[in-house]
């Protein structure tokens, strides 16, 4: 047996090393081994018709006396009896000699230890979290009947074996669930800026590994330069914009985003980037049509954007 690992292999760490050094897995397999050689040498016994004792040769093992692992229960019952009675013995001897609590803060007196050498108060709560322990078990259990004899889940989903997995869980009910957190993460601006940053890195190099040539997003690259001849290329803050928006999405309810924004040319990812703050600007063309595809009138642009406000326009 080495310092860290015992001669099969375990390793001697946590809850896999006994006080006195030896590996906890070995012992628990050699208990194994004895009990299957102890049940086999009591099934032979019982198939030739032979009467077996037990190792003390005081009760014989026969019927209900028998263990699963091939001990007899007798010997395990006066076994506990006999610590049971010492136990009891040591604390009152420590009650006389002055202890006044248990080991859990009870009050303690002669008359108040169990037979077993416990304190009533402790047995007690011991009882009750059994108890409390059975109820849950016994809920858990019933609750996993129900679901199996249910027609719907508890949203209202009826239980067809299309919508139902193999635990009896509504599929429905998940994907709604996994669509729910999906978008909370969506208005997260950082998780939003990590995901594009891996799409971006993933899909450079599936470009690279096709063959295709780098892109060129340098200052003289023909996108650019024609980016900058635009007329509208003024940017503004977007928090104006924003405001109009809600405005008009709450006074009509009818109108989906996504319709506005393809009428306008953009996209429902670009409004999502401006309600998280990832993007503080927006341009002042853009801004002129999304007013036109939601049919408003022509001088709500200067009132939106008045022209003294130009001069804090950032250049793109």
């Amino acid at each position: 047996m080495s310092g860290t690992h015992c001669n099969r292999g375990h390793e001697l760490s946590g809850r896999n090393v006994y006080a006195d050094g030896h590996c906890a897995r070995c012992a628990r397999a050699a208990d194994r081994r004895a009990a299957k050689r102890r049940r086999g040498r009591i099934n032979k016994a019982t198939a030739v018709g032979a009467p077996l004792r037990c190792s003390r040769s005081l009760h014989e093992l026969a019927g209900d006396n028998i263990t699963a692992r091939g001990r007899c229960r007798a010997c395990m019952k006066d076994s506990r009896d006999r610590t049971d009675d010492k136990r009891r013995k040591r604390i009152l001897a420590e009650v006389a000699a002055g202890r006044t609590h248990c080991d859990a803060g009870h009050a303690i007196t002669a008359r108040s230890v169990s037979k077993r050498g416990y304190c009533y108060d402790c047995e007690r709560d011991k009882r009750d979290r059994l108890a409390t322990k059975a109820r849950r078990r016994a809920a858990a259990k019933k609750q996993r009947i129900s679901y199996k004899r249910s027609t719907h889940c508890r949203n209202g989903h009826r239980r067809a074996k299309k919508n139902t997995d193999r635990r009896g869980s509504c599929r429905i009910c998940i994907r709604t669930a996994i669509n729910a957190r999906e978008k909370r993460k969506r208005l997260d601006s950082a998780y939003a800026e990590d995901r594009r940053e891996y799409q971006r890195i993933y899909g450079d190099g599936r470009r690279r590994a096709a063959g295709v040539k780098p892109r060129n997003w340098g200052p003289k690259s023909k996108r650019v330069q024609a980016q900058r001849r635009r007329d509208d290329n003024v940017f503004l803050p977007v928090e104006p914009f924003l405001g109009w928006l809600s405005e008009w999405l709450r006074f009509n309810p009818e109108q989906r985003l996504g319709n506005l924004c393809r009428a306008a040319g953009s996209t429902e990812r670009s409004v999502l980037a401006w309600r998280t703050g990832e993007r503080g600007h927006i341009q002042i063309g853009l801004v002129d049509r999304f007013l036109v595809a939601a049919g408003e009138p022509p001088n709500l642009l200067d009132v939106l954007y008045p022209l003294d406000s130009h001069e804090y326009a950032v250049s793109a």
